[in-house]
């Protein structure tokens, strides 16, 4: 049945003058924003040829969108609260679209970073603007279906985005991905034009931007001392040493602070409630799994084993597959079990995951990665339902949203330190690595000479200027130095990412109640 306006004043205000054209639009919003990040990854490896830059730079792509979008997320929601929903949903969907063009059109790495960063600026306000106009426009049993469809939106967009991503790089552009974001914000302007606009009359107009900087600071400075160690910058320079910390002075003056604010941007005394901060711990861990695969994965597959980028994507398609057959099953799980079980299960299937994913090596075929891939879709997917009941189980409806804003932060906080952590111990064993086993068929190189020869793989023209200074006879076992240091310090990112699942089971079964109770 179609969705429309009713006629009659009475009626409108009943039903919440909620349309068709307006959910699909708010839907769009919904979506759009889990794109970027993923699908960008796919074209890491064109990215590193095209620019001839290092993989070091090209994590900002990836974490840079997501340090803005995770980070503004809860302050964004007060700030629809007070300027108004549909006001800041049309400001962020106007940011979004102008700051992919200069990416789109970008000829420097430097250009298309700054742009993906405020692309996820746009993408953090636009969000919880248009979840709040979908609750207002859509009223009674109308709503739970528009909510429905609205993060089912996210679900669709984020198991396409590495497809898309694929198809875009290989067939037309990576910058296609970019251009993606004008035309959907395009059409989530005119789909919002019929909107009411709305604010919280009740909440006040003050918004806490010392919380706000202190939050921002802290994440950007330990992801920039992350991203640059140990190639840019040695784990003991004083740049590292700084920004670290400066990361934990900020860290530290916000859990200060915000306990002493009127209306704080998180109320930290939530997270006495164990329900809650083990839901957080465990999408924390899954994320931080699911950032690493989705960045070193494609390139792997793109780099080792040589498929292009559209035969990239639909291969991670398992993953998408295992996530949506999960979600479900993960909600039958907690009606029946509580959520201690079904979260702990769908750990301990992304623990095995990225346990077989440790063990790639030169032998390894695709074969190999579709079990992996899809019991790393299927344990999230179980988890993502009960960890989230159990969060907003653990507080009265009227905190929901508030819970919510801090579920969307970790989702994204998540992926950026998979990236971050992962991309600084990879870059250090695949140098490390590089330089032994070129010493062993008698070639010495520099971790610097390593570091620019990784980029064999993807056929920049600086590592191929590197290789060609080098005797003939040696260059075929430089070439087998790089691809063994690649899949060296790949095995043991993924190693690694299995290490803090595990954790997040014990933390888990010590943290989550089987039974949550509610607290006023």
């Amino acid at each position: 049945m179609a969705l429309t306006t009713d006629s009659g004043t009475g009626a409108e205000s009943r039903a919440g003058g909620g349309t068709t054209k307006l959910l699909v639009a708010m839907g769009l919003a919904s979506g759009i924003t889990s794109v970027p990040n993923v699908a960008i990854a796919l074209a890491i490896p064109t990215l590193h040829r095209e620019f001839n830059t290092s993989t070091t730079v090209l994590q900002w792509t990836v974490t840079g969108y997501l340090l803005a979008y995770s980070s503004l997320m809860i302050a964004a929601g007060r700030l629809a609260d007070v300027y108004g929903r549909r006001r800041v949903l049309l400001a962020g969907t106007i940011l979004f679209m102008a700051a992919s063009v200069p990416g789109a059109l970008a000829q420097s790495p430097i250009v298309l970073i700054v742009s993906l960063i405020l692309c996820g600026v746009g993408a953090a306000v636009l969000t919880p603007a248009s979840l709040a106009i979908v609750t207002d426009a859509f009223r009674g049993q109308r709503r739970g279906m528009a909510v429905g469809v609205w993060g089912a939106a996210t679900a669709l967009f984020s198991g396409l985005a590495p497809a898309v991503g694929g198809l875009f790089t290989s067939e037309l552009s990576w910058r296609w991905i970019l251009w993606i974001n004008v035309i959907v914000g395009a059409l989530i302007l005119i789909g919002s034009l019929g909107a009411r606009e709305t604010r919280d009359k009740e909440g006040g107009t003050s918004i806490d931007l010392i919380g706000l900087i202190c939050s921002v600071g802290a994440l950007a400075a330990v992801i920039l001392a992350l991203n640059e160690s140990p190639v840019e910058w040695a784990w003991s320079s004083p740049q590292t040493i700084a920004a670290f910390a400066l990361g934990a002075i900020l860290f530290i003056a916000f859990v200060v602070v915000e306990p002493r604010l009127k209306t704080p941007l998180i109320d930290l005394g939530i997270f006495r409630r164990r329900n809650l901060t083990g839901a957080v711990l465990s999408l924390f861990v899954l994320n931080f799994a699911l950032g690493a695969v989705l960045f070193f994965l494609p390139m792997y597959l793109q780099e080792v084993l040589q498929y292009d980028a559209l035969q990239t994507g639909l291969l991670l398609l398992p993953s998408s597959a295992g996530m949506v057959l999960g979600m479900p099953l993960g909600g039958r799980a907690y009606s029946r079990w509580g959520p201690v079980w079904p979260i702990v299960g769908g750990l301990a299937l992304t623990a095995s995951a990225m346990l077989l994913l440790s063990r790639i090596d030169a032998s390894t075929e695709y074969a190999d990665l579709w079990l992996p891939l899809t019991l790393l879709g299927l344990g999230i997917g179980a988890a993502l339902t009960p960890l989230n009941l159990a969060a907003l189980g653990t507080v009265p409806q009227r905190l929901h949203a508030a819970i919510g804003g801090v579920l969307a932060a970790i989702g994204g906080v998540g992926p950026m330190f998979g990236v971050a952590v992962s991309g600084a111990l990879f870059e250090a064993l695949q140098n490390d690595r590089t330089v032994d086993d070129a010493a062993k068929a008698g070639v010495t190189i520099s971790k610097d000479t390593a570091s620019t020869l990784d980029g064999l793989l993807a056929g920049t023209p600086s590592a191929a200027r590197a290789l060609a200074g080098f005797p003939d006879e040696t260059q075929a076992a430089l070439r087998t130095a790089v691809t063994d240091g690649f899949l060296s310090a790949l095995g043991t990112t993924m190693a690694l990412s299995f290490a803090v699942v595990a954790g997040g089971i014990v933390l888990t079964l010590a943290l989550v109640r089987r039974r949550p109770a509610v607290e006023e």
